[in-house]
């Protein structure tokens, strides 16, 4: 399986929201940008600002800055590919879908070169 189009997948079907809400269940989805507790590290005050038209987030304690699945890697101390397992588990994203999803990438891929 591709890791490139694994990532595509899961940050298609998986928001920021979802990973903040993973550890930290008490946090409600708002507006399009909201500051909160980063679940990486201890904060007295809300330093993480999650932006949810870009699926990102940026915390001002520590600079983090990144996606869902980079997220996942610096909390869980693993690299992004392992990040996405997790998060595959997680949020069950099922291997078929993945591999459907390739095998349509694939088609689409070939249909294109037969029109150019």
């Amino acid at each position: 399986m591709e890791d490139n189009f694994l990532s595509q997948i899961i940050l298609e079907k998986v928001s920021i929201y979802d990973i903040v809400r993973h550890y930290r269940p008490s946090f409600v989805e708002g507006s399009s940008l909201i500051q909160c507790l980063n679940p990486q590290h201890s904060d007295s005050t809300p330093s993480m600002k999650l932006y949810k038209n870009s699926n990102s987030a940026y915390c001002f304690g520590c600079g983090f800055s990144g996606n869902p699945i980079s997220l996942v890697s610096k909390i869980e101390e693993v690299s992004l590919v392992e990040a996405m397992k997790l998060i595959k588990e997680w949020f069950g994203i099922k291997e078929d879908l993945v591999s459907l999803s390739l095998k349509e990438k694939s088609n689409i891929k070939r249909r294109e070169q037969e029109f150019t």
